[in-house]
């Protein structure tokens, strides 16, 4: 009996894997990387436009303790000064969340808005259009994207990516999310800026 359970462990564990890895990696990973235009929510277009924009922006709630903790951890990794960031709050967040087809409350997670150009292989359109000129990252997939463009080792981020589905991720991520205000509490004003370095945020 042991021998056949065994047996059929061996044949069963590389099916199971290879369909987890495919699952992820043309269904749920199907979405990991959103390309959008300047949608919009609300009656007025947004004030957000993609080519001023800087290259890498995280959208952040700026009245969460444990949000904030997460921002000043990534400001002193982030020795290259490439991330800019905006709180969710902010008109220039909300005009972002517009931007990228959200809601203008939407405080529901953490947003990585990443402008590629030549260097990412973008090619400008005929039409004129900059509807593939960003990425969206959001929920987990904002944070282990950004980890990467700290330098996580890129194979340590698709080995999550690729072995871990999203909604696993997503599921973690929004219990931590529910309750971020019960483990650090939250701020009287929104953090929209920072007196040691200002021209971080937008």
């Amino acid at each position: 009996m042991k021998l056949l359970l065994s047996r059929l462990w061996l044949t069963s564990a590389p099916v199971a894997l290879l369909i987890v890895a495919v699952y992820t990696l043309f269904i749920d990973g199907a979405y990991s990387v959103r390309l959008v235009g300047a949608k919009t929510t609300s009656d007025r277009p947004s004030a957000f436009t993609i080519n001023s924009a800087p290259k890498q922006v995280i959208l952040y709630d700026g009245v969460c303790n444990f949000c904030n903790s997460w921002v000043d951890l990534v400001l002193k990794i982030d020795s290259k000064k490439s991330f800019t960031f905006c709180a969710l709050q902010s008109d220039s967040g909300k005009d972002i969340l517009q931007f990228i087809g959200r809601d203008r409350e939407d405080l529901s997670s953490v947003v990585y808005v990443k402008r590629l150009d030549m260097s990412d292989g973008w090619k400008e359109r005929t039409d004129g259009s900059d509807r593939d000129k960003c990425v969206v990252y959001m929920k987990s997939d904002a944070a282990l994207y950004v980890a990467e463009d700290l330098g996580v080792p890129s194979f340590l981020v698709r080995l999550v990516v690729m072995l871990v589905p999203r909604i696993i991720r997503d599921g973690i991520y929004d219990i931590v999310a529910n309750n971020r205000y019960r483990f650090l509490g939250r701020r009287q004003q929104c953090r929209c800026s920072d007196s040691s370095d200002p021209t971080r945020f937008l």
